[in-house]
């Protein structure tokens, strides 16, 4: 916050009601907690990132998991079409290629492919 003669001044315990509360410009909150799901097969846990569970905008980049090809994830781009909304409500979308790339694992583990 800046004091009386315009130094910033780092507050330890800032009181966020303040009328006169100035942010430094460089301030950028911090990210969202990312979701998580904990699954626990045959006694192995699982923290895996959930998936989107809106639709993106026209045109956002999204990840599928495409173990048809046993690619692991496949980038896509948000349209709108009806397999893309069926996706959405199977939660087999996701924000980014990390996403998707730990539920490909997740799915070769479980049929037999993991170690």
């Amino acid at each position: 916050m800046k004091d009386n003669s315009d130094r910033w001044v780092p507050l330890r315990d800032p009181n966020f009601k303040s009328s006169a509360l100035e942010y430094y410009v460089g301030h950028e909150p911090p990210p969202p907690d990312k979701h998580t799901i904990t699954l626990t097969v045959n006694g192995k846990e699982w923290v895996l990132p959930e998936p989107l569970r809106e639709e993106p905008e026209k045109g956002a980049e999204y990840w599928i998991v495409n173990n048809a090809v046993n690619s692991g994830a496949m980038c896509l781009h948000w349209d709108g079409q009806i397999g893309e909304r069926l996706a959405l409500n199977h939660n087999t979308i996701h924000a980014t290629s990390d996403d998707a790339q730990a539920w490909a694992e997740f799915d070769k583990w479980c049929r037999g492919g993991g170690a």
